[in-house]
């Protein structure tokens, strides 16, 4: 896997077909590999409006969570991209939240999981550049409980969180 430096990160770069930066890949790390993804935000309730002020988008399917999605972002710098993600995060409307840091691929980073009456969510941040995801769940049945934030932040470090 290809790392780039943070200041080869400070902007993004041209996308390749699946919508991804080198910077991205570096960040999503296999979750490409065998699931699919395409440019934006999607078209469900994580959906930007102001996707363009986001910069590189581009969402994946989550490998083995249902009615979930896992969204890169690649902007100019990290304020529209922490004003949306940790929107995400209050939309939830969750009291409870877990959060740790993470290390993988060259890149150090935190992440947040808060859950709600309705949906999941797992914002992940990276310390020195402007790159973040999440992975955002809805229940869409309106059964059952959504995924609580300890198992949103065990499935974001076996599945999401880019390999050491």
């Amino acid at each position: 896997m290809t790392t780039y430096t943070a200041e080869e990160c400070a902007e993004p770069g041209r996308p390749d077909e699946q919508g991804f930066t080198g910077c991205l890949r570096q960040l999503a790390g296999t979750v490409p590999d065998g699931t699919d993804c395409a440019p934006g935000t999607g078209t469900g309730p994580a959906a930007a409006a102001n996707e363009e002020e986001l910069g590189v988008t581009v969402t994946c399917s989550a490998p083995g969570l249902p009615a979930a999605q896992i969204t890169y972002l690649h902007g100019a710098s990290e304020r529209p991209l922490d004003e949306y993600t940790d929107g995400l995060l209050t939309r939830t409307g969750g009291s409870e939240q877990v959060q740790a840091a993470w290390r993988g691929n060259g890149l150090d980073g935190r992440y947040a999981a808060s859950t709600g009456t309705n949906s999941s969510v797992l914002v992940f941040t990276v310390d020195d550049r402007p790159l973040s995801g999440f992975v955002y769940q809805v229940n869409v049945t309106g059964d059952g409980e959504p995924t609580p934030p300890g198992e949103l932040a065990t499935y974001f470090e076996t599945t999401v969180q880019p390999g050491q």
